[in-house]
């Protein structure tokens, strides 16, 4: 994935020089092909600490891959977004990835990267190390299959939120010993994390049965995308070992129960007693065939104090008698653009007419 950008002209040329520089904003910029290249004075930029460039439809890169002799390092860069920049296939090159010692925020959305790091010839296995880099969020990169193209290692020991959408080409997480490159391992990263959000194809059942419970202690903010039926076993597991999860949500998913693990826990009477315990908040987003939120009584939501529903347009009634006797801590209920919502109660006996 080499790129030849020497025939563009560039945003900032060889005279620009901004040593004081520390937010750098680039929106819709539709012309836009190169932002840097490699000629510029080592001052130049040194100071940036936020770098947002979207809807540049026609970007290249973030940072040439010719940009060998490392002069945009960015050692102070602290938050960096891309996002709806469908043409670029890499962010940097690695002179400048091994520079990112100060990065915090990593967002990368609607993009057509293939990798996140450019290849470059380097001497020896690359080491990506990111020791402030607590924030990392990779959403619809369709065709992202590698962080580094080669062989590499990379460490996150600050990583606590981790949050990866709509990434189907690429290996999110492996277990220690996998052979097939992975962006993490999981029994590495799962320790720190403090918010998690995937969708089923990011991790395996295999790497999951690999983590022992204790390592989910940390997770306080679970968000699951494009859950369904099939993945009722899965979901139950990663709840169950969830123990102080406080915050669970739901996005764009298509079983017709709005947890339809709770079934599958029917079955487990003996974890029922520890399951979800600590959970306050439940977000569900855009879960179209679901009909009733809660139809009967849910043990595992008896501490629930904020229910938010947003968007479910199949929706008619959010909760069933028995299930609001059980939300005794409820404090905020909001739901918002429910197309098909009548009225937010009802009983179990409308809601067995309705499914007959």
């Amino acid at each position: 994935m080499k790129h030849q950008p020497d025939h563009i002209a560039p945003l900032f040329c060889e005279k620009v020089v901004f040593p004081r520089l520390e937010e750098m904003i680039l929106l819709h910029l539709g012309k836009l092909k190169l932002i840097w290249r490699n000629q510029l004075r080592g001052n130049s930029f040194c100071k940036l600490k936020e770098v947002r460039v979207e809807f540049c439809e026609n970007l290249v890169t973030i940072v040439p891959s010719n940009s060998a002799q490392g002069l945009l390092t960015f050692q102070n860069l602290e938050t960096l977004t891309v996002g709806n920049c469908w043409n670029i296939k890499s962010l940097f090159p690695v002179s400048t990835a091994t520079s990112l010692l100060q990065l915090k925020n990593l967002w990368l959305f609607s993009c057509g990267l293939e990798a996140i790091v450019a290849e470059q010839e380097v001497d020896g296995t690359p080491k990506f190390f990111f020791p402030q880099l607590t924030r990392l969020k990779l959403d619809n990169l369709p065709e992202l299959k590698h962080f580094y193209m080669g062989s590499y290692t990379a460490e996150w020991p600050m990583l606590k939120e981790l949050l990866v959408y709509f990434c189907k080409k690429i290996k999110v997480h492996a277990y220690d010993g996998e052979s097939q490159p992975a962006l993490f391992s999981f029994e590495k990263v799962i320790p720190n994390l403090e918010l998690l959000g995937l969708n089923p194809n990011n991790v395996t059942s295999l790497c999951l049965d690999r983590v022992p419970p204790r390592s989910f202690w940390k997770i306080k903010f679970l968000v699951l995308s494009s859950f369904d039926d099939d993945s009722i076993g899965f979901q139950f597991d990663l709840l169950q070992k969830s123990h102080n999860l406080e915050k669970l949500g739901l996005c764009d998913c298509t079983f017709q129960e709005m947890l339809p693990h709770e079934g599958y826990a029917r079955k487990q009477e003996s974890q029922m007693e520890t399951f979800l315990r600590n959970l306050q908040t439940l977000r569900v987003f855009r879960c179209h065939r679901l009909t009733y939120l809660m139809s009967s009584s849910y043990i595992c939501f008896k501490n629930i104090k904020h229910l938010e529903v947003y968007c479910c347009n199949g929706l008619a009634s959010v909760l069933g008698c028995s299930a609001a006797k059980t939300l005794v801590q409820i404090k905020t209920i909001k739901i918002i653009e429910c197309e098909l919502l009548t009225k937010v109660m009802t009983t179990e006996f409308e809601i067995e007419t309705t499914e007959e």
